[in-house]
């Protein structure tokens, strides 16, 4: 999200919660706000979530790259509520959690309609989500950058087993 990246929002150019716009079961059209921390309840921005789901050209790319390319599972990396999120409480959820040194979590405590997740669990998509605590974006690539790296190469045979 280019524009989000130079506005300092999640939101793209139109404004639109490109994390709300997906072509969930569960998108609500309308306005949107978004936690920015564990501690908050929600944060006095608002965003859209998009004339129709689907309407952005940044949520339709990655619609289109899932489909094409079908993985097993994907990985969502979001900031700042400090835990790795898995309905599944799967092995690569755990994985994530020792690797990343984050607790894991089977929600994150509020719905989230319209979001990647919502619409990957609609494909029966296997999606966690990482949620990286609120540091800067330098202090996360040394934090975080040897654990990602193994992410590209993680296989089931890799993740913790229970004792």
């Amino acid at each position: 999200n280019p524009d989000g990246c130079q506005l300092g929002l999640r939101a793209n150019a139109n404004g639109v919660d490109l994390n709300r716009n997906f072509p969930a079961a569960n998108w609500k059209e309308g306005e949107t706000v978004y936690r920015w921390n564990s501690a908050a309840e929600e944060r006095d921005v608002v965003l859209l979530t998009g004339d129709k789901p689907g309407s952005e050209p940044e949520t339709q790319a990655l619609c289109q790259l899932i489909h094409r390319i079908q993985p097993a599972w994907v990985v969502s990396f979001h900031d700042p509520l400090a835990c790795i999120e898995d309905p599944r409480h799967s092995e690569l959820g755990e994985w994530l959690a020792q690797a990343f040194e984050l607790p894991l979590v089977t929600s994150v405590g509020y719905e989230t309609p319209g979001s990647f997740g919502s619409w990957c669990a609609d494909l029966n998509l296997h999606c966690i989500t990482a949620e990286f605590p609120p540091i800067s974006s330098d202090e996360a690539s040394e934090k975080y950058l040897f654990a990602m790296a193994n992410l590209l190469r993680w296989h089931p045979k890799d993740a913790i087993r229970p004792s």
